[in-house]
Order: C-alpha cells, then sequence, then structure tokens
C-alpha cells in the first residue's frame, strides 16, 4: 500500500486530534475523532504508554479503543516510532532518541532502526516535563479566562515567542509575549522564571535515562516551545505534526514495525456443547481489540471456583490468581484478551459480559501448575 492509498491517520492528543486524510498530505486539527466518516479503516497514532502493557495503559487504550467501535478496521502506532519513522526517512538507519513533548507530559522513546524495521527499545514518561503542568505553573494566580485560554494563545503567538525569548534578558523581560483579549498580558520574564524547573526535571530525566543513541528528535506541540531546545541535547527539530505523518508512513508500509519476542499463550476451554463435554485449546493473538474467539465467535469464560484462570504459557500450563487481582471478576463471565508490552505479551484484558469495569492482569503472576 503506498502512502497515497494509505487510510486515514489520526493521532489522538490531551488538547488536539490531528488528523491526515487518506490521500492528503495537509494534516488537519480537529476535536475528536468523530468527525471522520464511520464506518472507514483507520490508523491511530497513542502514546507508548497505553502500548507498554501496563495495568494503566492497557485500559487507557481500550477505553479509546471503545471511543472509535464505529470504524471498521484499525491499526495502532505508538508516537515514538511514528515520529523515528519520520527522521528515519531522511536519515537512514540508526538507534534515535525521540523526545515527544505534549501537554501532558514528555514522553521518551528509544527507537532503533535497521533500513525499513523499526524496533522500540524503551519508553519513558514524565508528566511534570509537558505543557499542561508549564501552563499551569505560569497562569498560577491569573485570571481564569487567561487558565483557560492559554494553550490557544500559545499555539497562535508561538512566532512571537520563538522571536522574543531567546532574546529576553534586561529590560527585554517585560516584553509581552502572550496577549489576551481582555488585554491581560504574559511577558517573556515570566516565561522564563516559570520554565526553570520545567528544565530542571526535564533535564534530569534525561539524564536518568542516559540512553545511548546516534540522532536526538523533538517532537510534539509543547516541542515547538523555543525554551525547550536549550535543554535537549544536540536534536533535529520534526513538529507536532510528527506523530500522524510518521504514522502514515508506518501505516503505508514504508517502514514496519518489527515483531516482540514470540511467547505462545493460550486458554484452555471446556464447555458443554449439544449436550456434550468439548475440550479446546485457544491461541490468543496480542493486540488492541484482540479476544479470545472460537469457531469466529468471541469467548466468554468463566474463572475456577478458586478464583484462577487457567493458562498455557509456550506449552506448559498454569495459572493466573484472578480473585487477587479483580475480586469481582472471579465470579463474573469474561472475554479474554490478550495485551503486550515492548518484550511480548504482558497481561491479560478481562472484560466482563455483564457490561462492567474491565480488569487487567499481568501475566508475571502466572505460575506453573
Amino acid at each position: 500500500m503506498s502512502l497515497a492509498e494509505s487510510r486515514a491517520v489520526v493521532e489522538w492528543g490531551a488538547l488536539w486530534t490531528r488528523v491526515l486524510a487518506a490521500g492528503s498530505d495537509r494534516v488537519e486539527v480537529r476535536s475528536s475523532p468523530a468527525a471522520l466518516a464511520m464506518g472507514d479503516p483507520l490508523a491511530v497514532v497513542v502514546p507508548d504508554r497505553w502500548l507498554d502493557g501496563s495495568p494503566r495503559g492497557v485500559l487507557q487504550h481500550e477505553s479509546f479503543r471503545r471511543e472509535l467501535a464505529a470504524f471498521s478496521e484499525l491499526r495502532w502506532y505508538g508516537r515514538s516510532p511514528a515520529a523515528a519513522a519520520l527522521a528515519a526517512q531522511g536519515r537512514g538507519s540508526g538507534t534515535y532518541f525521540v523526545c515527544d513533548l505534549g501537554w501532558s507530559g514528555a514522553s521518551f522513546g528509544l527507537c532503533e532502526v535497521e533500513r525499513r524495521s523499526i524496533r522500540v527499545l524503551a519508553t519513558a514518561f514524565e508528566p511534570r516535563a509537558g505543557g499542561g503542568a508549564y501552563a499551569q505553573s505560569v497562569t498560577e494566580g491569573m485570571p481564569t479566562q487567561v487558565r483557560e485560554r492559554f494553550a490557544e494563545v500559545q499555539a497562535s503567538k508561538a512566532a512571537r515567542a520563538r522571536a522574543v525569548l531567546p532574546r529576553a534578558t534586561g529590560e527585554h523581560l517585560d516584553d509581552p509575549v502572550y496577549t489576551f483579549d481582555s488585554g491581560f498580558e504574559i511577558t517573556a520574564g515570566r516565561l522564563l522564571e516559570r520554565f526553570g524547573p520545567v528544565a530542571e526535571v526535564l533535564g534530569e530525566r534525561i539524564r536518568e535515562l542516559d540512553w545511548t543513541f546516534d540522532t536526538c528528535v523533538l517532537s510534539g506541540g509543547f516541542g515547538e516551545f523555543p525554551l525547550v531546545e536549550t535543554v535537549l541535547p544536540e536534536h533535529v527539530r520534526l513538529g507536532p505534526e510528527a506523530a500522524v505523518r510518521g504514522g502514515a508512513l508506518l501505516d503505508s508500509g514504508v517502514f514496519g514495525m518489527a515483531p516482540p519476542a514470540q511467547v505462545e499463550v493460550r486458554l484452555p476451554v471446556h464447555r458443554v456443547r449439544n449436550g456434550l463435554l468439548e475440550d479446546a485449546d485457544v491461541l490468543l493473538t496480542p493486540g488492541p481489540g484482540n479476544f479470545a474467539t472460537l469457531e469466529q465467535e468471541r469467548l466468554v469464560v468463566n474463572a475456577a471456583p478458586n478464583g484462577r484462570l487457567t493458562v498455557t504459557m509456550n506449552g506448559r500450563l498454569g495459572e493466573l490468581p484472578i480473585a487477587q487481582i479483580a475480586p469481582a471478576l472471579s465470579v463474573d463471565a469474561c472475554q479474554v484478551g490478550l495485551r503486550a508490552s515492548l518484550d511480548g505479551p504482558a497481561a491479560l484484558l478481562l472484560v466482563p459480559a455483564s457490561g462492567g469495569e474491565p480488569a487487567v492482569v499481568p501475566l508475571d503472576g502466572w505460575e506453573p501448575a
């Protein structure tokens, strides 16, 4: 599939959704993916932490997946490999350190690109170094209208910030950078002062990661803020559209994701059908929206009376302690899905057939029988 033939690509963001329509080269900013034609296939770029196999990430991802249930087919990509794909398009193979700064925080990804294959080696997240945390600090004590419209004004005045802040010393500290409809102004001095703690957190986090890389790339909306550049190592600025454009490269096959380590996870099933006891061994395929199926129908299973679920890992029979992690689900019939981390299968997602809240059971609690 060529780039021109690829499906629409959506990048989820805490503030805005960026959309690259199929066959288009123009990125649109919308309030929600719901504005797209329902029923069409869709490629979706989401935060790396939604794909790391952690219970919180799995649940956030599942919640968003349900919002997009009307689309006929969904493909999912992380923000870091998407940005790495865009950077590698012109720079080739190597190890890329992605610093993706958005409203909700700073995401870091270490991606290895070998020809057209991308493997995510590590990810991290720092909520204190995002645009939202900075906005809260800058607007502390200011009128409600200023706090509510800060992100919008910051985006519209990005060019002025780039012109004023690099030379903001001495008398220029009082120069206005952001001006609101009410006439309220935020000066360069205020922006510089309040960026200090963010810069400290960002720099400290990068030093703690201590990742070895060939190229550092900067992406995300907050990555456009000029003071951010002073904290990062030498880098390539990709801009706020990096994730959605890189997602298009992944979805069209220009680059592909290297598969994680293979761990075979199966669900032994015992059921009564037409009055007869029937046994089956159902292979679980990791991935968002994937659930155990038998004969093309989703399975609804119950844990054993002791609150444990029987699962085989690479051919070895064992159990997961459902009752210890999700007591309510140990007595409820559930759909079962397998979710992965960077290293392979990581957790089971249990969705109650009764419509209750889903739960995540990490596979590291698996015990051999």
